[in-house]
C-alpha cells in the first residue's frame, strides 16, 4: 500500500500550506482480487476488502488418435459444488470449445474460491462432446465418446494448488476384439478346451501377439465360457493413427500359432484350423469311399460304370475346408494280394463331380469335411440286364467323424431262360395243329434283338431268327411242344 500527500505551490514560489490529499494504492496479491474498498473521510481511513481467487485451466490431450482428428472441435463444461460430490446438473459458466489452433487448452481466471459462508467450492471439469466436422458426439453413460465407428475413453487428470487448478482431459481411441470357437466333428466330442491369442497384423504380412498389462493376450477357451472370450479396452490406433488390424490365432501346444489350413492337434486328434474373421473354426477331416461291386456269370467285369457325386454343406461351414478334393481309385486284389491304385490324386470339385469304376474298385476321396452331406447316384442302376443294390442307385449321407462313410454298389448280371409252352385243351382241341408265333424282344438297352439265337424245340437244339425287318421272330408249336432260349438276358 502506498500513501501520497498531495501540495501545491504558493504564489512567491513557497509553498502554499493546504490540507493534504492521500491516494491509496493496494499492490495485486498472488491468489486474491480486490473485492471493495471504503473511504472514511473524516477519520483518513481507507479499508479494503479482498477475496481468494483460483485460476482453472484445462487441456485437451490424445492418444493414438486416429487421422484428422486435429480438425475436430471439442466442448468442454466447467462445475462446481460446495462439499463432495459432482452434481453434473449445476453447470457454471458457458461451455468452452477446446481446438488444435488454441493448443488444446482455455483457462478460466479469478474463480471464486469460496462461497458467501466460507465453503469452500469444488470445481471440476468434463468433456461433453466432441465435433468431427459433420456431426456433434455426446457422451455416453458409460463415460465414453463415440465419433463413428471409434470409440473413445475419456480420463481426467486434475492437480491443484492454493491458486490453480489444472485439469488434463485424456482421449484414447479403444476397441474389442471377440473371439469364437467352432468345432466341426459330426459323430466325435469336443477337447476339453483349447488355448487362443490375440496378435496385431503388420503391413508387411507379419503378425506379434499384443501385450495387455504387461502379459500376453491369450485365453482359454472351453465350455465353460461357450468356448468365446472379448477382449476390451484395446488400442485402436498406432502412434501414427493408423487403425489396429487384430486377428486371432488358435496356439498349439508349444504356444505357436496355427496359420489357416494348417494341422494342430488337440487332444491326441488332428484337426485342421480355419479362420472366419474373429471365429475359429476347427474341422475334423473324414475320407468317403464308394465301391463297386459287380456279381453274375453274364457280369461284364471290365464295363466302366458312371457314378455322379455331389456334396451339400451347412452354410457357416468355413470356405477354406470346403474342397476342392482328391481321389484314388484302387484295385481290390485277388485273394490276399494288396490292393492296387489304379488312377491317383484326381481332382473333383468341392460341388462334386463324375467318377467311374469297373467292378473290383473303389475309390477314396480324403479330407471331407465332418458334416458335409454327400449324395452317390449311379448313372446306370438297372440297366443292360443288371440289377443294382440298392435298388434306386443312390445312396445319401453325412459324413461323421469314425462313421463308415461308405458308398457300395452292387451289379448283378445273371442269364435266365426263357420258355414258351402250348398246350391245347377240351376235348374237341386239334393237337395236331402248328400254332405260330411271333416272339419280340426289346433288350434292356432299348434295341430290340435281331439275328440268329440259339434255342431248343422239344430237346433238339435249333436256331431262331429275328428278323431285322419284321422286328420278330416266327416259329411253331403244336400242343405239348416248348421252345426255349437259354442265357437270355435279364431285363
Amino acid at each position: 500500500m502506498r500513501i501520497c500527500p498531495n501540495t501545491t505551490p504558493g504564489r512567491d514560489g513557497y509553498a502554499e500550506k493546504r490540507e493534504p490529499q492521500y491516494r491509496v494504492v493496494e499492490a495485486e496479491g498472488d491468489g486474491y482480487v480486490q473485492k471493495d474498498v471504503e473511504v472514511d473521510e473524516e477519520n483518513k481511513t481507507f479499508t479494503f476488502t479482498n477475496k481468494p481467487v483460483v485460476d482453472f485451466t484445462v487441456e485437451k490431450k490424445w492418444e493414438q488418435p486416429p487421422a484428422g482428428y486435429e480438425n475436430w472441435k471439442v466442448t468442454v463444461q466447467l462445475y462446481r459444488t460446495t462439499g463432495e460430490g459432482e452434481p453434473t446438473d449445476e453447470a457454471y459458466k458457458d461451455p468452452v470449445t477446446l481446438t488444435a489452433a488454441e493448443g488444446w487448452k482455455y483457462t478460466w481466471n479469478d474463480l471464486d474460491k469460496y462461497d458467501d459462508n466460507g465453503n469452500e467450492y469444488n470445481y471440476y471439469v468434463r468433456e461433453v462432446s466432441i465435433f468431427d466436422g459433420s456431426e456433434t458426439n455426446t457422451l455416453t453413460e458409460q463415460g465414453t465418446i463415440w465419433v463413428g465407428d471409434t470409440e473413445f475413453v475419456v480420463s481426467y487428470a486434475p492437480t491443484e494448488t492454493d491458486t490453480a487448478i489444472n485439469t488434463t482431459i485424456t482421449n484414447r481411441p479403444v476397441g474389442t476384439c471377440s473371439v469364437e470357437k467352432v468345432w466341426w466333428n459330426k459323430g466325435g466330442t469336443a477337447p476339453e478346451s483349447v488355448k487362443v491369442g490375440l496378435f496385431q497384423q503388420h503391413d508387411d504380412g507379419t503378425e506379434t501377439q499384443v501385450t495387455i498389462k504387461d502379459e500376453l493376450a491369450e485365453v482359454t477357451l472351453s465350455g465353460d465360457n461357450d468356448w468365446s472370450h472379448t477382449w476390451t479396452d484395446l488400442y485402436k490406433y498406432d502412434d501414427k493413427g493408423n487403425a489396429i488390424r487384430y486377428v486371432v490365432r488358435e496356439l498349439d501346444e508349444d504356444g505357436k500359432p496355427v496359420s489357416s489350413g494348417n494341422s494342430v492337434t488337440v487332444d491326441g486328434t488332428d484337426y485342421t484350423v480355419y479362420y472366419d474373421g474373429f471365429t475359429i473354426h476347427n474341422v475334423r477331416e473324414e475320407a468317403l469311399t464308394i465301391e463297386k461291386t459287380v456279381t453274375g456269370d453274364a457280369a461284364d467285369p471290365n464295363r466302366q460304370f458312371t457314378f455322379d457325386v455331389s456334396f451339400t454343406y451347412d452354410k457357416d461351414m468355413p470356405a477354406g475346408s470346403i474342397g476342392p478334393y482328391t481321389y484314388t481309385v484302387y484295385q481290390k486284389g485277388e485273394g490276399d494280394a494288396a490292393d492296387v491304385p489304379v488312377k491317383e490324386n484326381i481332382e473333383i470339385p468341392s460341388t462334386g463331380g463324375i467318377i467311374t469304376l469297373t467292378g473290383g474298385q473303389y475309390a477314396v476321396m480324403e479330407g471331407l469335411p465332418a458334416g458335409t452331406a454327400y449324395t452317390v447316384t449311379e448313372q446306370e442302376a438297372n440297366e443292360d440286364g443288371y440289377v443294382t443294390t440298392p435298388t434306386d442307385g443312390k445312396v445319401e449321407g453325412t459324413i461323421t467323424v469314425g462313421g463308415e462313410n461308405k458308398a457300395s454298389f452292387t451289379n448283378c448280371r445273371a442269364p435266365g431262360d426263357l420258355v414258351i409252352q402250348k398246350r391245347v385243351t377240351g376235348s374237341r382241341g386239334d393237337r395236331s395243329k402248328e400254332w405260330e408265333f411271333h416272339l419280340t424282344a426289346d433288350l434292356p438297352d432299348g434295341r430290340t434283338l435281331y439275328g440268329e439265337v440259339a434255342c431248343e424245340r422239344n430237346g433238339e437244339q435249333e436256331t431262331l431268327f429275328f428278323d431285322e425287318i419284321d422286328g420278330y421272330a416266327t416259329f411253331t408249336l403244336k400242343s405239348g411242344e416248348s421252345l426255349e432260349i437259354k442265357d437270355f438276358p435279364i431285363g
